[in-house]
């Protein structure tokens, strides 16, 4: 997945989107968004940040509102803000969802880039433009016990949904 942006924090954002390949060619991986997350954040900060192994998407929720970590805000507001750090600042962003049912997993991801849709999906919703440019940040993901479902390159609000989109922490690290 090259970085065919350039610009400010391409490099950094480069360092993500290798750190993103590597961790996506281990297919336990693509079976366990924790595991995902914690692969592509141990690789890209070169094993200065590491998650402990047990660490399963309620737990990284929890580290990464704490220092080193930066945290943006919850919700489909700071999806976007985040989306745009990691796409044109390079950092290194990482949303969680904890579940409140605490024997039930979580789900976390990390952060790749911001879109905006050039298309409405429909009449009505060229009206509300405004509408279009929430839940566009683009994530890449594991997903527990479904590696099929597991993406690359997915909106935060189709791999997280729009109920958890609602408590999901963004957070940030730089990189560079």
């Amino acid at each position: 997945m090259p970085d065919a942006m350039g610009g400010w924090g391409a490099e950094r954002r480069s360092v993500v989107l290798k750190a993103v390949a590597n961790a996506w060619s281990d297919e336990q991986n693509r079976s366990e968004c924790n595991l995902f997350v914690a692969s592509v954040v141990a690789n890209a900060t070169n094993g200065k940040i590491v998650f402990p192994v047990d660490a399963n998407a309620n737990a990284i929720c929890g580290l990464i509102q704490a220092k080193p970590w930066s945290v943006i805000g919850k919700g489909a507001d700071s999806a976007m803000i985040a989306g745009v750090l990691a796409a044109h600042e390079g950092k290194l962003v990482v949303a969680a969802w904890r579940n409140p049912h605490p024997k039930e997993h979580g789900h976390c991801a990390i952060v790749l880039d911001f879109t905006t849709s050039k298309k409405p999906p429909s009449p009505d919703a060229a009206r509300h433009i405004g509408a279009l440019m929430k839940n566009r940040a683009v994530i890449a993901q594991g997903k527990h016990h479904h590696p099929e479902q597991a993406s690359e390159y997915m909106k935060a609000s189709l791999g997280f949904g729009s109920a958890t989109l609602k408590g999901t922490v963004f957070s940030y690290v730089d990189i560079g």
